[in-house]
Parts: C-alpha cells; structure tokens; sequence
C-alpha cells in the first residue's frame, strides 16, 4: 500500500474549510505565500533609535515560508541582537511562533537566543546587587564626586525599568492634602516621600552630595475659609495662599504666604498676587544670586534683600496697570522663602509667620520671623506723618474714637487703613502706606519644627503662645498629614469661635503649617 503524505492545516485554513464534507480533500500546498500576522515582538525599551509607544507592539511581519535551503539563513536573520526585558516572565524570544510547527533547524539557534537573554539579565542583577552594596560610597579619596557609580545606576533605571517611573503631577496646590503616612528614608537608589504636597508626592534622589542642600520640607497643608458679615451670610473669600516647591527648578526651595485682601476688590488683588509674585521673586534672585543650587543663607542677605525688596516693588506697578481698581483696595502679604535650614521672611501688613521649634531640653520654642505692621509702631507712624498723612482710630460723630489706629488722609476721612504696609491701596500709598517689604533670615537649629503662616483672621484673637500649644498638642516623633490636617482644622474652628464671641462679623480665616525635619 502507498504510504499516504498528510499535510497540517494552519488555523486560517481551517476555518475557511467546509465542514459538510464527509472526508477532506488533500490540497497542495503552495510553495511561498504571503502571511501578514504578527511575527517579531521586541520588549526592548528602544528599538532602532526610538522609544515603542507603552500599550503597543512594535511589530515586524512580512514573512515568506522560504525554501528549505534558505530556512538556515532566515534563522540566523531572525535571532535577537539583545534583549533588554527585565523580567522573565514577559520575555518573548524573538522568532518563536507556537501557533506552527517549528522546522528543527531553527531550534539550536532559539536555544543559544535564549541563553543570550539569561546571560544578560543575570549582568543586570549583578549590577544591582553590587550597587545597593555600595552604600552611597560615591566619593573618591580627593574628595570629589565619582560619577561612575550614578552613571550606572541612571543607566540601569533607563534600561530595566522604562515604564515604571511615576509621573509627577504639577498640579496646583489646594487646601486638600495627600491621607498618607511619611515613610522614613530607605536606602536605596530613589525613594518616594508620601505626603510632601497637597496633590503629589516627590520623586527625591537620595545621593547628596553636599548637606546643605537638604530638604528640611517634611509636610505642608493649608486651610482657607471665608468669613460671614453681621446677618450671618458667608461673603466672598478675599484671602489667597500661596505654596511654591521646588522654585527656579532648585528641589529644597519653597515658597508659603498668606494673602489678607482688603476693600471692593481685595480678592481679584490677593489673587493677582498669588498668580505672579513666585515667578518675579524667582527672576529676581536669579538677576541678584544667579542659578547656584546651593541654598542662600545669611552670607546672601545683601542679596536677598534686594531680590526681594525689587520683587515687592514690580508687583505693585503690575498692580497698578492691571485694570483692577486698587484705589481703595489691596492686600496683605506674609511669605516666606525657605532655602535648606535657611528661612527668609518678607512681610507687609498684618499676616504674621511665626517658627515653633524644638530645643535640646526637647521644649518647644517660638521664633517670630515677622512683625505685625500697625501705623502706630514708632517707625510706621513717623514715616505716614512725614509723607503728611494722619494716624488715628475712627472718631464717631460724638467724639468717640473707635478701633484700631488708621492711616487718613491729612483733611480727609479717607481711606482708613488699619496697617502702614500693603499691595495696591493707591490712596493711602499717597500718604506714606508702602509695599517695601520687612525681611528676616532665621536659621533653623532643631531636629523639627513647624512653620506657621496665616491671616489675622488667627491671630486676632489667638497669641502666640496659643497657637504653639495647640500645635505641640498634636506633636508625634512620626508625624502624618493626617496629624497636619487636624492641627489646621482645629485652629480654623477655635479661631471661627473666638470671631462669634468677640464680634459681630467674622473675618476670612487662612493658615498654612509646614512640618520641617532634619534627616
């Protein structure tokens, strides 16, 4: 009997075959055809000088069934240069398709692809592991930096992991913050900080070369609530905060202010100033110190000074041709500049900053980092007199004075402003009311500390004093942004309640605190 030859059917094939015949037909096979499917999937994160696109293959096909005598040739073609895939389970050995049989003279060369890949893989684990056993030795004896050691390890990140990195929101910062827990700092290549912002956490490289570019900026948040008028309404909320990290592109330099608009349009001004003043202070210490990327301590104070007084003075002029009516509005502003241990205070009007730190005898201190500028401090009032204003309380038609000290015109019962330095405020710029800014270094000396910036919606009716214990009270060796959130909640509710006791009206109320830690 003749042997009978049986040809495989490819699943296309049969598909296309028709069943209701009672025994196939044997149908000669073509010797070359045309098979558009996939054939090549390279893991590689770059293949020919770009980077494939995440979510897609990059997919060679156009496979013709050669002849026999050329199938050693297309092996030899089809064999990987290297594979770059980190993990085994997702290797895919180039060449290999198991919905066909295989010819046995392409198996020797998928054998020696595969052991390549192995080969390299186990290269890559034996970087890794002699990396993390380095333990940041990244010095040479002279003392200066050993790129080698970064080299390879940015190399192998890039390499292994393409897809893995996280992406940084930029988003801007609100009131809300991150319900994480700040795990301490491991050592290992890159490690993420939870709850650094209100809507991102910080990819933050662990080499440092130089410890004071620390980043003392452990935790921030910020509550802002509007105020109510006499009926018990709630009326326009004319404060604005303002939180700045990693200013001029530096990853230690933060910015947090508070913004205490005033008059018919104080709201469209504190916003106005949000919006702009970070990008003019920062232009303005790179005129003054340059783009160093070290931070800016007491040796710089001449230029900080200037860089500061100069961004005060053209936020004013960009107020003043803005469009927004500032004749009898404008606003407060309390910011600070933190730059490592180093903290700058430029303040106008009456929002304060204040520093509560911990000493070695593990009590709590506070540092005012601002002054409170009222127009009957000494040289508040000698500068409005001199510019031939007034400064006096509210007298009623019966002679009564009522209130606090104001700035008035010197025949005018206008405009009546409660502090001797604002933004905007035309009128009472006229008569000696400026935007110069009072300025503070502090050195931070302590292991923690925690930066307070807010409205006088606070600090109304709350002292300093106060303010620490209720801060200290939630004090943990750990601390959470879940612990930063209740110490700004609590202080927003006492502060509302003070307001309801003591007035008619209560008055916008705006805080930021920044938990700041040496490591």
């Amino acid at each position: 009997m003749n042997p009978v030859r049986v040809f495989p059917l490819k699943f296309n094939e049969l598909q296309n075959t028709q069943s209701t015949s009672s025994s196939p037909q044997l149908k000669k096979k073509p010797t070359q055809k045309l098979i558009e499917k996939p054939f090549l999937l390279n893991m590689s994160p770059i293949l020919n000088g770009q980077s494939p696109i995440k979510g897609k293959f990059n997919v060679k096909r156009l496979t013709v069934i050669p002849k026999q005598e050329e199938k050693f040739q297309l092996a030899q073609q089809q064999r990987p240069s290297q594979s770059t895939s980190s993990s085994p389970k997702k290797r895919v050995i180039s060449g290999a398709n198991y919905a066909e049989s295989q010819s046995p003279m392409k198996l020797p060369n998928l054998r020696r692809a595969d052991t390549q890949l192995n080969n390299n893989i186990q290269n890559k684990d034996e970087t890794l592991q002699e990396m993390k056993s380095s333990k940041r030795k990244d010095t040479t004896t002279d003392g200066t930096p050993s790129q080698q050691i970064r080299g390879s390890i940015i190399k192998l990140i890039s390499e292994s992991a393409p897809d893995s990195r996280p992406s940084v929101s930029r988003a801007k910062l609100a009131s809300q913050t991150v319900e994480q827990e700040v795990k301490p700092k491991v050592s290992s290549q890159m490690v993420m900080l939870h709850g650094r912002s209100t809507s991102q956490a910080t990819l933050v490289n662990t080499f440092i070369l130089d410890n004071e570019m620390q980043d003392y900026v452990n935790l921030y948040h910020s509550k802002s609530q509007a105020g109510q008028n006499g009926q018990g309404q709630t009326k326009t909320n004319q404060d604005s905060i303002i939180i700045t990290n990693n200013l001029g592109g530096i990853k230690n330099r933060y910015i947090f202010s508070v913004c205490d608009g005033h008059g018919v349009y104080g709201h469209y001004v504190s916003q106005l100033v949000k919006k702009l003043l970070p990008n003019i202070i920062d232009q303005q210490l790179k005129s003054n110190i340059g783009m160093q990327e070290k931070d800016i301590g007491e040796n710089h104070y001449a230029s900080i000074t200037k860089a500061m007084t100069q961004s005060f003075q053209k936020m004013q002029k960009d107020l003043s041709n803005c469009g927004i009516d500032v004749t009898f509005s404008g606003t407060t502003c309390s910011l600070v500049l933190i730059s490592g241990p180093h903290l700058w205070c430029a303040n106008i009007g009456d929002s304060r900053a204040i520093l509560i730190q911990q000493q070695n005898n593990q009590k709590w201190k506070t540092i005012e980092l601002s002054n409170d500028h009222k127009p009957d401090l000494p040289e508040e009032y000698k500068r409005i007199i001199s510019s031939k204003g007034r400064v006096e309380p509210y007298i009623s038609e019966n002679g009564e004075m009522i209130g606090p000290p104001r700035v008035w015109l010197l025949h005018d019962q206008i405009p009546g402003l409660a502090m001797s330095r604002s933004f905007g405020d035309y009128v009472a710029s006229t008569v000696g009311v400026s935007c110069e800014p009072e300025i503070i270094h502090y050195r931070m000396n302590a292991n923690q500390a925690f930066l307070v910036v807010a409205s006088d919606g606070v600090w109304e009716f709350f002292s300093n004093d106060e303010i620490q214990k209720i801060v200290v009270s939630h004090w943990q060796p750990n601390m959470t942004a879940k612990k930063l959130s209740e110490i700004c909640d609590q202080i927003v509710k006492l502060s509302t309640q003070r307001w309801h006791q003591e007035d008619e009206v209560v008055d916008d109320i705006s805080i930021v605190i920044a938990y700041l830690q040496k490591t």
